[in-house]
């Protein structure tokens, strides 16, 4: 599936709070990054996170992978660009983070969430939220499913 429908990657400008007594930002102060970028690719979408739960919809994370390259540190602005696959009961995001003046990657990382209903129960994404993700990504192809990285 070609992910077409551009969304600018997700910018964050590292406080003191982000980082640990080395001054580099705390590992995992990384998942919130994470967080952030998905939380404004679905805002892209014309969606929101409280939006799709309104709707009964919840996407809990199943899975992390964070794999740590080069430090940032405090001040540093970040750009998380992210990719998206999906099935219609599992989403999964890819990341990599870059200083923004920079197209070294600092971090690279995933989470793959599964679509459940109120009750707790795996389901599948509907109609309305399949076609929201259609066509959109940061930047170029989707990850194929079962993508192994």
């Amino acid at each position: 599936m070609l992910h077409t429908r551009g969304v600018a990657p997700y910018r964050h400008r590292v406080i003191y709070g982000d980082t640990d007594q080395m001054g580099v930002v705390y590992y995992g102060t990384y998942l919130r990054f994470f967080e952030g970028a998905r939380g404004e690719w679905i805002r892209a979408l014309g969606l929101s996170y409280a939006e799709i739960e309104r709707r009964g919809i919840y996407l809990p994370v199943l899975e992390v992978g964070v794999r740590y390259l080069k430090p940032a540190r405090y001040d540093d602005v970040l750009e998380i660009p992210l990719r998206v696959s999906h099935t219609r009961v599992k989403v999964r995001f890819d990341y990599k983070v870059f200083r923004a003046d920079s197209d070294e990657v600092l971090i690279l990382g995933h989470t793959v969430h599964a679509c459940i209903n109120k009750e707790g129960r795996p389901t599948r994404a509907p109609d309305w939220l399949v076609g929201a993700m259609k066509g959109a990504a940061t930047s170029g192809l989707t990850i194929p499913e079962g993508y192994q990285p």
